[in-house]
């Protein structure tokens, strides 16, 4: 039951503004500026690309055309005066075609090169002073004197007060917990500020699952204070999964979820799935049913069974990009693996670590021992990510947070420098 416990925790793990309903600027700006919704968005890349190939193309062509016609008139022989005039007026003619062609490719060119510039330009703008994310523990940054620090400033991040967790499908979202006493933010981190874009009453912790559109979706908690330990503890009766709508800057819980107790939840586009098992003897607490819930249909409606006896399985969300269109898909898992199309990829059970799909790849987040006599370094985190079409492995080290930014993987290393891997999205 207690790994059973972990495995809620981690399932929900993972993956700033006011909570005024004038709110509109929900964009987010660690993606390259062709991006929308907070999503990881490369279909514009994918135009891009069919440009450039268009264009390489008509060049092709232009030279074909060039060479065919001066092809044609070498070949051509005629001794009469008449003749010899047309074909130096045919050569001026290609002359003035070549340097009409050699002016468009110089300017296609001087294009590609501007944009190149720009791109490094934009890239330029993650510093290692900028806010990290350290997954599922804090936000970090390098302070004057070049040491880790939290967001409290605090260079003991054991010490800290504040926890932070990933929104799923976007680049710089992240829920933000206090500790002590149970008040969640959704922030907005963009270069080394934070902007809150929705703050919840006291007592009320939320456990992103994702966000589509301008709706955040995650497990709701409520919690009461109990007088006599002295504690706040979560009021199961109140929990939920539920939607903070960024446009309303409101709260809502799907009615049917409301106390009852979940398993492992994903969202994807149009969808939530998740396990229970309420309805199922109190002895066979490892027997789950499958549910789902319709995010076309209002908070009230009753959640449709989908698969009964479902097991004690896991469930991941996963977004990637197919022909430049998001593509989205429910990944299973067991006890020891999980599924993508026929294919088995690890499966990390919370004593282990923690994994989580982004894009086209699977993020393996494990903690570093300490080594020797010396202390544990709390502002390190281990990462390994596997291509799911590979299977092969793309990156393995430690690292000191990370940040998603134009199509990139951002990464403060051991040593605290800035470094980037490209990922297949």
């Amino acid at each position: 039951m207690k790994k059973y416990i972990s495995i809620l925790i981690l399932s929900l793990i993972m993956v700033g503004c006011t909570n005024s309903s004038n709110q509109k600027d929900y964009s987010n700006n660690e993606i390259s500026s062709k991006t929308a919704n907070d999503e990881i968005d490369l279909s514009k890349k994918e135009e891009h690309a069919e440009n450039i190939k268009e264009n390489e193309e008509n060049d092709e062509n232009k030279i074909k055309s060039f060479e065919n016609e001066k092809k044609d008139k070498d070949t051509k022989e005629d001794s009469s005066e008449d003749k010899k005039v047309e074909i130096d007026v045919k050569k001026s003619d290609d002359d003035d075609k070549e340097d009409k062609y050699k002016k468009v490719k110089d300017e296609d060119n001087k294009d590609k090169k501007s944009k190149e510039e720009k791109n490094e330009k934009e890239s330029s703008k993650v510093s290692k002073n900028d806010y990290f994310y350290l997954p599922a523990s804090a936000l970090v940054r390098l302070n004057e004197d070049g040491e880790m620090v939290d967001v409290e400033g605090n260079t003991k991040p054991e010490e800290r007060n504040k926890f932070y967790d990933y929104v799923k499908y976007t680049n710089n979202i992240l829920v933000e917990s206090n500790i002590s006493s149970p008040k969640a933010k959704i922030i907005k981190v963009t270069g080394k500020e934070k902007t809150t874009l929705f703050e919840f009453p006291k007592g009320e912790d939320f456990r992103p699952l994702g966000m589509i559109g301008d709706k955040i979706y995650g497990f709701h908690t409520y919690t009461s204070y109990n007088e006599e330990q002295g504690i706040d503890e979560m009021d199961s009766d109140k929990s939920a999964i539920g939607v903070v709508d960024l446009a309303k800057g409101k709260v809502f819980d799907y009615q049917a979820t409301v106390g009852i107790a979940t398993g492992t939840i994903a969202l994807i586009q149009g969808e939530i799935q998740y396990t229970s098992n309420t309805d199922k003897d109190s002895e066979d607490i490892y027997n789950y049913d499958l549910y789902k819930l319709d995010l076309n249909k209002g908070y009230d409606q009753k959640a449709e069974l989908i698969e009964k006896d479902f097991g004690l399985q896991y469930l991941f969300g996963q977004k990637n990009f197919e022909n430049g269109k998001a593509s989205w898909h429910i990944r299973r898992a067991d006890n020891d693996n999980i599924y993508v199309d026929g294919k088995k990829f690890p499966f990390l059970w919370a004593e282990m670590g923690s994994q989580e799909f982004i894009g086209n790849n699977i993020f393996y987040f494990t903690g570093v021992d300490a080594k020797g006599d010396g202390p544990l370094d709390h502002f390190l985190s281990h990462l390994k990510i596997i291509d799911i079409d590979s299977q092969k492995e793309i990156f393995n080290q430690d690292i000191r947070g990370l940040k998603l930014f134009d199509g990139k993987l951002y990464y403060l290393n051991k040593d605290k420098e800035v470094k980037s891997l490209d990922l297949d999205l």
